[in-house]
Parts: C-alpha cells; structure tokens; sequence
C-alpha cells in the first residue's frame, strides 16, 4: 500500500494566499521546493505559515505551524530569493525549511502531527473546498487587483516626484488629486 499525502500542504503567500508546495495525493516519501522572495522593501524578517487544506485562502486551511528568518540584510522586494524545502519522510513527518540564498541563513520546523485527520474529516475538506472555490477565486483576485492598484499608485508617485520640475503647475495638481482619490477609495 503506498502512502500519500491526503490534504495540499503549502504556506501563505503575500496577499492571504495559499501556495501549494506539496499537492494532495503525492507519494511519500517526499521532496519539494519552492522559491519565495519579499513583497516589501526593507524586510529583514520574514514569516513562514505552514498549511494544509484544499482552499486556496490559507487561513481556510489548517495551520501545522510558523518560523521566520530573521536578520536578512535589507533589500528592495523581490531582490531576496529564499529556497522553501518541504521534506516528508517515510511516517509522514514534515520538515519545512527556508534558506536565503544569498546571505545562508537557515531556519525551519519540523511538524509531526500533519494529517491526524480522519478520512471522513479529510473528506468534508476536500468537498468544503469545492464548494467555495468559486468565492475563494474571487477573492484572490481582489487582492491581486488591490496589489496591483497599489503598485501603480507607488509607480505614479516616484514618476511625479522624478518629473515634478518638467510637468505644468496644473498637471502635477491633477495627478497628485488623482492619485489622492484612488488611494482614499482603497482604504
């Protein structure tokens, strides 16, 4: 009889996000990695949620577990690469690690009570996650459009600012005007 993984195991993403590392019904013994980087300027400590659930929210999920990184030398986002490694061993142990690349720094978890669920309750995940999908999707588009909206903001502002000498008075006034309103509707 060969052993899989019942249930997705991922961690939280930027955004609320679940990103599945290791998908439902892999064989185990296992090995996965994943690469991650920051979603904000400056970070120098960063957290890592374990989960496991078929929602594609991960606070729907379960929660197994959280460490960080810490001290990672400051950098603008998306600049520090961090290789995740999901490790199940053979009894269905589970051994989250993360590594910045360029500094070496390490940490991990090792999580030995993943999956006690029964089958009837792995079940009822699986068919729960079905029925919201469709309210799951919708809400990660949200915030990747929210995301997305923020980042244009961030980019206008360091355009108005490199260009604020060559625009017209009444330009600049308009576009910080609009730029106020879209920033006032998001919060």
């Amino acid at each position: 009889l060969v052993d899989v993984t019942p249930l997705s195991t991922g961690i939280k993403c930027y955004g609320g996000e679940m990103c599945v590392v290791v998908p439902r019904n892999t064989t185990i013994p296992t090995r996965k990695v994943c690469r991650m980087t920051t979603a904000y300027d400056n970070h120098t400590d960063v957290r890592f949620s374990v989960y496991e659930g078929e929602r594609l929210t991960a606070l729907d999920n379960n929660l197994l577990g959280r460490f960080s990184l810490s001290t990672i030398p400051p950098a603008p986002q998306g600049v520090p690469k961090f290789d995740v490694l999901f490790d199940i061993n053979a009894d269905g142990i589970l051994t989250v690690s993360a590594e910045d690349r360029v500094a070496g720094i390490k940490n991990g978890i090792t999580i030995t009570n993943q999956s006690k669920l029964t089958e009837e309750e792995v079940g009822r995940l699986i068919l729960e996650a079905e029925k919201y999908r469709a309210q799951d999707e919708q809400h990660i588009k949200k915030v990747r459009s929210k995301d997305a909206l923020e980042e244009c903001i961030d980019s206008l502002l360091e355009a108005l600012t490199d260009y604020r000498k060559k625009l017209q008075r009444e330009d600049r006034r308009m576009i910080e005007a609009a730029i106020n309103k879209t920033s006032s509707w998001l919060d």
